[in-house]
């Protein structure tokens, strides 16, 4: 059965960036997911690059590659195989899987005073 593309995570970013005293600037992200779904509780681990506005209270937006786990199937199987029986489950394992997000985030506090 295909499960949904799209799912929405609570993350944790840390992002770095030169400093340069503009309002604008580029940089990298790292972060960890918790998806808010029933289908996966486990972590997704996000990378890419950030663009940081502002230069006091700063809001981030974040995208790049996700790696997360997801359910596939085992023992050799593939989509559109038969089962050899009905009533048997089918074999799965769980599997790490890339993706991709877009993220928004904030500073809660102003860390330099």
């Amino acid at each position: 059965v295909e499960g949904n593309n799209f799912t929405p995570n609570i993350a944790a970013y840390l992002n770095f960036y030169p400093y340069s005293g503009r309002n604008a600037t580029i940089g990298g992200t790292f972060g960890v997911g918790v998806p808010i779904s029933s289908d996966s509780k486990n972590f997704n681990f996000l990378m890419g690059a950030s663009t940081i506005f502002g230069s006091n209270n700063r809001l981030v937006l974040n995208f790049g590659a996700t790696l997360g786990q997801v359910n596939a199937l085992d023992q050799g199987y593939e989509v559109g195989d038969k089962l050899q029986d009905a009533l048997v489950d089918v074999p799965t394992r769980n599997a790490y899987q890339w993706g991709g997000f877009i993220g928004i985030s904030f500073s809660l506090v102003d860390l330099t005073q």
